[in-house]
């Protein structure tokens, strides 16, 4: 592979975990000649309904975007921007029903998407989210129909039912995939991880388990956002309210050390042993101010330490 196309998937890989408001998504050496660029693509609506000008917002997500990747890559490249709505979804045909378009504009549509996911579905129940937003859609189109019947005693065509199917996938795939993630995400945090006396065994002779645990935090991250997204009181009372905060600033967390390490305490007579993990914590260039994750990894190296039964201690 050539040095060139190996900075581009570099680059690729590195942005394609990058979320960062008001962007679409970026383009990584557009021209394919020249020095190498990466173009970002702005949201049009987010840049419009900021309260400031939009050249200011667009230089300052440029700037933050040239930081990060010079400050983790190493790479000095130009960054421009481009704008665009990124939620553009191609409308309804004309010739669609208008008692279909009058529903399409209530705002209880999209209550009843999330009814219908919240009460009707299960996302661990699927193997893959695109079944999942098959039958959502589905569920949905059926659910709008019915609704339409029974207020206005019209009913709509076979082809006008299977657009409106396929409108929805588009409107709301993005929506319905993420959620389906973070669901299953949650299921799987919440499972007690039982390690086996084989694999104890391992661990104790390896030395080295970055990538077990950087799979376990992973994990955990996740079930904390989603606690914090839903309210800490709703679950198990495992992460506190300063945790929230500070999670909000943390772009990613990883696993850089794990050992096992002897501790003699002053109250027990026999050395203990821990398995010690260390963590590097990165967060938002965009943000400005001094941010710590105490509580965070402490709330962390609780969740972990109840779901493996192994002694954890959590440095970063």
């Amino acid at each position: 592979m050539e040095s060139r196309e190996k900075t581009v998937k570099l680059l690729e890989s590195f942005l394609s975990d990058k979320e960062v408001d008001g962007v679409c998504g970026y383009m990584v050496d557009p021209d394919g000649e020249g020095p190498i660029q990466v173009i970002v693509v702005l949201d049009i609506d987010y840049i419009q309904e900021a309260n400031t000008k939009p050249g200011f917002i667009a230089r300052m997500i440029r700037e933050g975007v040239k930081q990060e990747i010079k400050k983790w890559l190493g790479l000095d490249v130009y960054v421009g921007s481009t704008a665009k709505k990124c939620n553009d979804i191609e409308p309804l045909s004309e010739s669609m029903s208008t008692h279909v378009k009058r529903r399409l504009i209530n705002g209880e549509l999209f209550d009843q998407l999330n009814s219908i996911m919240n009460y009707e579905f299960n996302a661990s129940s699927f193997n893959n989210p695109l079944e999942y937003l098959e039958e959502i859609c589905n569920a949905l189109t059926e659910h709008t129909l019915d609704y339409i019947w029974e207020t206005t005693n019209l009913k709509v065509s076979l082809k006008e039912k299977d657009e409106l199917y396929f409108y929805f996938i588009r409107k709301y795939e993005k929506y319905i995939t993420k959620q389906y993630q973070d669901e299953r995400s949650v299921n799987e945090s919440k499972k007690k991880y039982v390690v086996t006396e084989s694999q104890y065994n391992i661990i104790l002779e390896s030395q080295k388990h970055i990538k077990v645990f950087q799979e376990l935090v992973d994990n955990e991250m996740v079930y904390i956002r989603r606690v914090c997204e839903k309210g800490a009181d709703d679950y198990e009372g495992d992460v506190g309210d300063e945790s929230c905060n500070q999670i909000e600033n943390v772009e990613k967390v990883i696993v850089t050390d794990a050992d096992w390490v002897t501790v003699m305490h002053s109250n027990q007579p026999l050395e203990q042993k821990y398995m010690s993990i260390k963590l590097m914590v990165y967060f938002s260039s965009i943000r400005r101010g001094d941010f710590d994750a105490d509580d965070l990894t402490y709330d962390l190296e609780r969740i972990i330490r109840k779901k493996t039964s192994m002694p954890v201690i959590i440095n970063y």
